[in-house]
């Protein structure tokens, strides 16, 4: 199979101590050549984020493109994601995983 789907939640705090950051995304995935040892795949997908002061949650309900480059292996991952942001958060993330 070719196809798959991707989501996930993350917090991250904010430099300078002003507050905190979560996001959710929802990231579609191509596998080019299905193969359980060894995929590189790409995706496409949106996220949505909420900026959290200790006080006051301020959920910013903006789509917000993703981009995604990755390699997956029988027992993990290695990941880039490209999110061109919104206002002040752009970035380029990488991520990777293993499988147990």
């Amino acid at each position: 199979n070719h196809h798959g789907l991707d989501s996930s939640i993350s917090f991250s705090p904010l430099l300078g101590g002003s507050g905190n950051k979560i996001e959710a995304d929802f990231i579609y995935n191509y596998f080019f050549i299905p193969n359980l040892s060894s995929q590189l795949y790409t995706g496409v997908g949106l996220g949505v984020f909420g900026l959290f002061d200790g006080i006051t949650p301020e959920l910013l309900p903006l789509p917000l493109p993703k981009f995604v480059l990755g390699k997956q292996y029988e027992n993990g991952f290695l990941e880039i994601q490209v999110d061109p942001g919104c206002f002040m958060f752009p970035g380029i993330v990488f991520k990777c995983g293993i499988g147990f």
